[in-house]
């Protein structure tokens, strides 16, 4: 049964045995004690929002370094935590002990979300409440407030809280974002937007900019959500890779650079003896991707399924090409690519694709073994390697195995394939008991979004 409690720490004033369950419910233990972190004592503040108060949770993702220099200031602030700044002199407040989720913003207070349950802490951080406590799973990135109802997902369905009483509001909904105006409900999931009616039931997607423009007409500015960004994975089979062979290390059997060869290869055996590092039969590029690949999908052998592979001879016509072809790819893919299509080839470890550039992981590129990251704009690659004549692969799904307290194993899905990748585990949510979204685990988890 879920539980509701209203709560501000003044009645800790009952007795002992009282105030220790009251506590365990409160949020009270995560009050800050002494809890200024900065003050200016001359400095000009800025009125934002013109709130005598102003909240934040401090983070610094790109985009916020005017916000964290000209509002925060210099304060000795945490990623992920909540705090109130004292528009008036200046004075930045810790208002609670834990990083928190979404946040709202409100006359007396903060409300916000934290270990499946919303909280409410004055601004000053020495009162806190906790209004709704859930026995299942409340989203962390999402809390909306409209006409003095919290809108929240729980377990995957949308929900609203009008005082004391919890319902639902549309099952199986998990909006990113959510906008509330009178009896209809705005949500948006992935790319795609919806119009819900909460008396009909009927939702209606929404399919243009100018419905949309409609929908929200000129007054929504109270209406954006406060919300802190995403915790993300390191990927940590990448670091494994890089700490074998680094930039400027050299794929060789002496761990230098290989003289004997240059354009050609002369003198060169695929046994290690000519000084070139062999593996899987292969020696420079090629041996050097196989490696890079079967180490990034933890493989002890270059054995690849068809199921991963393609040998198909693919031409690169323009840039939209090349987006498309790599946008297929896993990290640590293994590629073979020519400028011509014949046999005067490279071969890589495919990285990652961004907004600009493909990103790849090599050796030889200088004719002496050299290990490198390589990064080409579309038209660069253009240039350089037109076709792509193979690849393998892995998928990555929604099959997981143990490893340890701060990794599970990420299998391939294809038929054949015992290649895996270690993730980190992750919630909606970090904190010292918290359920793994993928595996299971139950610990101290401390990242909020799967590896891409």
């Amino acid at each position: 049964m879920k539980k509701i409690v209203i709560l501000i720490i003044s009645i800790l004033l009952l007795s002992s045995t009282v105030c220790a369950q009251q506590a365990k419910d409160d949020g009270s233990e995560y009050l800050v004690p002494n809890n200024v972190v900065s003050y200016i004592s001359d400095g000009e503040t800025i009125n934002v929002q013109q709130l005598d108060f102003y909240p934040f949770v401090f983070s610094k993702e790109e985009g916020r370094e005017w916000f964290n220099d000209n509002v925060i200031g210099d304060a000795n602030c945490q990623e992920g935590y909540l705090y109130s700044k004292d528009m008036r002199d200046g004075t930045i407040r810790q208002l609670f002990s834990q990083p928190v989720g979404a946040y709202k913003s409100e006359p007396d207070g903060v409300s916000f979300i934290f270990n499946n349950a919303i909280y409410k802490v004055n601004y000053t951080g020495t009162s806190i409440s906790c209004l709704y406590k859930s026995n299942g799973i409340i989203k962390n990135s999402l809390l909306r407030k409209y006409d003095d109802m919290y809108y929240f997902v729980e377990n995957n369905n949308l929900m609203k809280m009008d005082g004391l009483k919890v319902s639902l509001v549309k099952s199986n909904t998990s909006p990113d974002r959510l906008f509330v105006n009178n009896d209809t409900v705005i949500y948006f999931m992935e790319d795609s937007g919806f119009v819900y009616n909460t008396k009909t039931r009927i939702s209606n997607p929404i399919l243009n900019d100018q419905q949309y423009r409609n929908l929200f007409g000129q007054d929504t500015q109270h209406e954006i959500e406060y919300s802190p960004s995403a915790i993300n994975q390191v990927d940590t089979n990448l670091s494994y890779i890089y700490s074998l062979y680094p930039d400027n290390s050299y794929f060789s059997t002496s761990g230098n650079a290989c003289t004997h060869h240059y354009y050609t290869n002369a003198n060169c055996t695929y046994t290690n003896s000519c000084g070139c590092k062999a593996y899987s039969g292969a020696i420079q590029c090629v041996g050097f991707a196989k490696y890079a690949a079967d180490k990034y999908a933890h493989l002890s052998s270059w054995n690849p399924v068809s199921g991963d592979k393609d040998d198909t001879d693919v031409r690169m016509k323009d840039e939209s090409d090349v987006i498309a072809y790599f946008s297929k790819l896993t990290t640590g893919a293994y590629v073979i690519m020519s400028k011509t299509g014949d046999t005067t080839y490279h071969a890589c470890m495919f990285i990652n694709l961004s907004s600009t550039s493909v990103n790849t992981y090599d050796c030889n590129f200088t004719h002496d073994c050299k290990v490198s990251h390589k990064s080409y704009t579309f038209s660069e690659f253009m240039t350089f390697s037109p076709w792509v004549s193979y690849y393998v692969s892995h998928s990555y799904g929604n099959q997981y195995g143990s490893y340890n307290s701060n990794y599970h194993k990420q299998y391939c899905t294809t038929s054949g394939c015992n290649g895996y990748r270690l993730e980190q585990h992750y919630a909606p949510f970090t904190g010292s008991n918290v359920v793994c979204e993928a595996c299971g685990y139950t610990g101290n988890i401390s990242v909020t979004e799967p590896l891409d």
